[in-house]
């Protein structure tokens, strides 16, 4: 009877043809946790979970050649997790830029010549003393330097690059720091950077707010507004109060001064053309 030589025709002897061991590990399962792990750089965690899928995809139509099944798998959950993770911070930013604009409103009034409005987001201090007039002026003020109104920016694109475009000016720089010295970040005011968009150019505004005004759910009072105009001077709002003028200190180990030389005693040598003239004595007058 012939030998059957038949063995199966599958390497290392599996009848269905898969190996034992994979040949290789897939390069898109590496890729995918490589870019996943690379959590700093918004993105990378979408495109490592594609780069899993993908791989997970290959290795199981590759009958066992191809491995790294846990590595795509591995990848898929970290780049998700990256990727909520960035959403999430996207999110915040956004809002927070959001709530950051609507400070602008106080210009936004200004401007429109809405009184009433523009009084509704001040702090109590600032609404009671501010007048109509001043209201209105601020906002012609920047009118007339820097065109009509536009608007506020929209989103955070919009709103980060109108701030970088207005900052390359570095006329713009003084105005913080000088809104600063009036309105020390002490825990009571903070300095919000609006820029708002003119017909020609974008300034960056100042609002000050007073954190320790405003209830839930609504913003902070507005204490004050300053804007840069071109030339590089300054408007304010309102007048800012005085900054607090330093207190003198004695320096370290200075001599103290001298008192003052005591009035000398009558006839003790001073100066005579000092000294009063001698009274006549007590009788009767000359005859």
């Amino acid at each position: 009877m012939a030998e059957n030589t038949f063995q199966g025709g599958s390497v290392g002897g599996d009848p269905f043809g898969i190996p034992d061991e994979p040949d290789r590990t897939s390069i898109l399962a590496i890729l995918s946790l490589v870019s996943s792990l690379v959590c700093c750089i918004p993105g990378l965690g979408l495109i490592g979970s594609g780069l899993g899928v993908g791989a997970i995809v290959g290795i199981s139509s590759s009958r066992g050649r191809v491995g790294g099944k846990g590595l795509a798998i591995a990848g898929i959950i970290i780049g998700a997790l990256v990727t909520f993770g960035w959403l999430g911070i996207g999110l915040a930013i956004n809002e927070g830029i959001s709530k950051a604009a609507e400070f602008g409103v106080v210009v936004e009034h200004s401007v429109n010549d809405d009184v009433a409005s523009a009084r509704s987001v001040l702090a109590p201090a600032t609404e009671q003393v501010i007048t109509d007039e001043q209201i209105l002026a601020f906002g012609d003020q920047l009118e007339q330097a820097y065109g009509a109104y536009v608007g506020l920016p929209q989103g955070a694109a919009e709103y980060f690059g109108t701030f970088v475009e207005t900052m390359s000016n570095q006329q713009n720089q003084p105005g913080f720091q000088t809104a600063q010295q009036f309105y020390p970040q002490t825990g009571q005011y903070a300095m919000i950077p609006v820029p708002i968009k003119f017909a020609n150019g974008a300034p960056v505004i100042a609002v000050i707010a007073d954190v320790q005004s405003g209830g839930p759910g609504s913003l902070p009072g507005i204490v004050n507004v300053l804007a840069e105009l071109p030339d590089g001077s300054l408007i304010w709002l309102i007048d800012p109060p005085q900054p607090n003028a330093a207190r003198a200190q004695p320096l370290p180990n200075a001599t103290p001064p001298e008192p003052d030389a005591a009035p000398d005693a009558p006839g003790g040598g001073g100066d005579p053309a000092a000294d009063p003239p001698a009274e006549p004595p007590a009788g009767d007058p000359p005859v």
